[in-house]
């Protein structure tokens, strides 16, 4: 990992351009970073844009989250292949337009509730 580091460090100062999937195999060397998954995106909501890369092993799909610089260790977000094929596997970045006073409150409307009969439903009363 040291030398991993010092390899980051030594390009760094060379001026040499640090790509994020060159980044995430310093962390993570035994993933398959795809280099066209890269996205940016404000993952922290701190009002700036973070990078995160979409790899795989044999038996996991990982993301990594690099919250504080390429030069930081990344967040890595771990998912089985089990149920999932890689090959499909897609990352997107989508805007969060969620305002709750835009939103109506969903309290004030009656759940319904579908027992295994679907002739019988009940209504919850909301909070």
């Amino acid at each position: 990992m040291f030398a991993a580091l010092l390899g980051l460090v030594l390009m760094q100062l060379a001026g040499g351009t640090l790509t994020v999937s060159a980044a995430a195999s310093t962390f993570a060397p035994r993933v398959m970073w795809r280099e066209s998954s890269t996205v940016s995106a404000d993952f922290t909501c701190e009002g700036h844009a973070q990078q995160a890369i979409l790899g795989n092993t044999a038996t996991e799909i990982v993301v990594a989250v690099f919250a504080h610089g390429l030069d930081q260790a990344p967040e890595l977000l771990r998912y089985s292949t089990e149920m999932r094929d890689p090959a499909k596997v897609r990352m997107t970045v989508e805007p969060l337009t969620y305002r709750s006073k835009d939103s109506p409150d969903l309290r004030r409307f009656p759940a319904v509730v579908h027992s295994q009969s679907p002739t019988r439903r009940r209504q919850m009363k909301p909070p």
